[in-house]
């Protein structure tokens, strides 16, 4: 009866001490970078003032954008994009292992006349 019982507390020493050490729960994110480009960072883009920004700053700000297009007008549509993916992991005791992939795009489209911002859309 009592090696039962030592058993028993052995057992549970050893799944408390697993606990404890962080061996029975663990969990891992990480984040890449599935396109090239800058951060489209929600700081910056409330800085753009149609009418106000220019050309210029959206290059210093922001880099060459992923697509442009220049129309017949001198009107211009820039472009920046980029893609991300974020993985998380999880595991108990690698008896249960959750695994959550999230693709995530952001788009900002500007339109641009006589090199100064008449309007822009983030989505």
């Amino acid at each position: 009866m009592h090696s039962v019982r030592r058993v028993c507390l052995l057992v549970m020493i050893v799944i408390l001490s697993l606990i404890i050490s962080g061996c029975l729960i663990s969990t891992r994110q990480y984040t890449n970078q599935t396109s090239p480009g800058r951060e489209l960072s929600k700081t910056l883009i409330k800085k753009i003032e149609p009418g106000v920004t220019t050309k210029e700053w959206l290059l210093q700000t922001f880099g060459m954008p992923t697509r442009q297009r220049t129309f017949d007008s001198g009107e211009e549509t820039w472009e920046y994009e980029r893609s991300y993916r974020t993985e998380s992991e999880s595991h108990v005791f690698f008896i249960i292992n959750t695994e959550t992939v999230t693709r995530t795009r952001e788009t900002l489209i500007i339109d641009i006349k006589d090199g100064i911002v008449q309007n822009y859309v983030f989505e």
